[in-house]
């Protein structure tokens, strides 16, 4: 890939996606905690202990060790502040107020990220009532973030704290990574004058290396007069949504494109209310806990009539509460019993689907079957947890090839390659079309009449979608040379050397006689991450170690003229 001057042309590093287990310890009220690390889940006693708290969240490192959990800060008894503890139950400094309802259906989400080689994370968080003027009720939420810097085992340090998002909003919010495998959408729901709004407003919320880049709002589905209750969540493949609805007898599926964020072909499943609801791993079935009388249903998606396979899964013979599906694949329950420290012999348990993905009865519910001990009880809430292992919806990236040139004249070549193998599944089309050997042909030979720039589309024909198409370019100059396939005298071609990083982190670029410049690097969002200074001959530049890896573009500068514009690819 190559870099003009003033435009970025943001194409995600090829990553190999191993199995992340941000989601492999979950602490909720009362006491409660599962480890999912092993093949048999193992319960153990945490310190969340609110057992009303509807607002629950912890996150794991990539490895399953659990890092911190948020818990209901009681010193007030106002249910509207979290503080944060480590896996050691010790406070992290300065997270004691942390804006978030502890009735909120959807209040908490962490999202993992790295940045200048740090571990962070970035929760989101409803909260701060606010009078909604125009809506049926009289309050509603905000949306705001947190960030906390991991500085060693067990050392946390708050950076940013109650960080205001978006107003006016309803206990909905739910997490999708982005297309590209690494950014985030977060959505959330928002409570408008139902007089003037058509439809629900959705917003949603691109966060991308730490910061959020985008904000935007799409009225989609019904117009919602009492929508303050329930959740909403995606499918593990992230291009389905259903929101939820206490008072309202409507339950709501879109389709979500992953790239742009947009909700299309809105479909009421059901004229049904819904409290909590989750998707089978395979997304082709959906799990309702109604709201009237808690029960359990299943909805076969794949059905020609949705609303007429509805399934009653279980009669709830205590209160019910959330579904949260877990890295084994099965999906748990949980069902708010008498008040605690004196929970019931049920409310120790929680109730599994075995196997969500059979229908009827095949789905192998099991109520209370899961023990969490005598110390511990389930409540209102499970964690919300997003698919941390959700990879990019394609995996190819588009290679030019690297800058070139072509001498005037030559007739004894075929021109300079550009462009790479062909791969299988994947259409070519390279741009504009004078000098190019067949616009088709992923690696192919050209001869421009003049220097100029050529643009490769791939497109990925195996998925659906406005991501499956990326471009790359490449720079050919035309040159009046001396000798065959050489440049004139004096005309020194500058590159960085190599252009791919596997664990060796030294690259190498020569100068001319009485020559000085500087290479500059940078990431893809246009951060400056390494600068070099350059002299004549031949220069070893050490990359610094907190770049991280990915791909990175380079500009070579000698004296005041950018010489060069090129990429690289650090791999580990």
């Amino acid at each position: 890939m190559k870099w003009l001057v003033g435009i970025f042309f943001v194409i995600t590093a090829l990553q190999g996606f191993s199995q992340a287990k941000y989601d492999y310890n979950w602490c909720f009220p009362y006491h409660a905690g599962i480890n999912f690390n092993d093949i048999h889940p193992l319960a153990f006693k945490s310190n969340c202990k609110f057992v009303y708290s509807e607002s629950v969240s912890s996150i794991s490192d990539s490895n399953g060790n659990l890092q911190f959990y948020l818990e209901y800060e009681d010193s007030l008894s106002t249910g509207l502040w979290y503080k944060a503890y480590t896996s050691n139950n010790v406070l992290i400094n300065d997270s004691e107020f942390i804006s978030t309802y502890a009735s909120a259906t959807n209040g908490l989400i962490i999202i993992p990220y790295n940045e200048g080689g740090n571990n962070k994370y970035c929760i989101f968080h409803l909260g701060d009532i606010n009078r909604c003027f125009g809506v049926p009720y009289a309050f509603c939420l905000q949306l705001f973030y947190t960030t906390i810097r991991k500085d060693g085992p067990g050392v946390f340090e708050v950076e940013k704290i109650n960080e205001f998002v978006v107003p006016h909003l309803s206990e909905k919010m739910t997490a999708v990574k982005h297309s590209n495998g690494n950014d985030w959408w977060i959505l959330v729901h928002q409570m408008r004058d139902t007089t003037i709004n058509a439809a629900d407003t959705y917003v949603k919320v691109l966060f991308s290396e730490g910061r959020i880049t985008q904000v935007t709002a799409q009225q989609v589905g019904l117009k919602d007069n009492n929508s303050v209750f329930g959740e909403m969540t995606f499918n593990r493949n992230g291009n389905k949504l259903v929101s939820g609805f206490i008072s309202d007898p409507h339950l709501d599926m879109f389709d979500f494109d992953r790239c742009t964020g947009e909700l299309s072909n809105y479909q009421m499943i059901d004229s049904q209310t819904a409290y909590s609801v989750e998707f089978s791993p395979s997304g082709r079935f959906l799990y309702v806990v109604e709201n009237a009388v808690g029960r359990l249903l299943q909805y076969d998606l794949q059905s020609a009539n949705i609303a007429g396979s509805k399934y009653i899964v279980s009669f709830p013979s205590t209160s019910t509460a959330q579904l949260q599906i877990a890295p084994d694949n099965k999906i748990y329950f949980t069902q708010l019993g008498a008040a605690n420290p004196n929970p019931t012999v049920q409310n120790r348990s929680l109730s599994v689907i075995n196997s969500p993905d059979s229908a009827g009865a095949a789905c192998d519910f099991q109520p209370f079957s899961f023990y969490l001990g005598d110390s511990s009880a389930s409540g209102a809430g499970l964690p919300n947890m997003p698919n941390y292992n959700l990879g990019p919806t394609s995996i190819y990236q588009a290679d030019a090839g690297v800058d070139t040139f072509y001498c005037a004249g030559d007739t004894t070549t075929k021109g300079p390659p550009v462009g790479v193998a062909p791969i299988p599944g994947l259409s070519y089309e390279w741009q504009p079309g004078p000098g190019i050997d067949s616009i088709h042909a992923s690696r192919q030979y050209v001869k421009p009449p003049t220097s100029q720039w050529y643009y490769l589309t791939i497109t990925d024909t195996s998925i659906q979608g406005s991501c499956q198409s990326r471009t790359d370019s490449v720079y050919v100059e035309v040159r009046v040379c001396t000798g065959l396939d050489e440049p004139a005298p004096n005309h020194h071609v500058y590159r960085l050397l190599p252009n791919l990083f596997n664990g060796e982190r030294t690259a190498r670029i020569t100068l001319g006689a009485d020559e000085y410049g500087k290479v500059e690097i940078y990431s893809m969002d246009g951060r400056l991450v390494g600068s070099y200074r350059l002299t004549a001959g031949t220069n070893n530049l050490e990359l610094l170690q907190n770049m991280g890896t990915g791909v990175f573009v380079y500009q070579i500068w000698v004296a005041d003229t950018i010489k060069t514009n090129g990429k690289l690819v650090i791999m580990k």
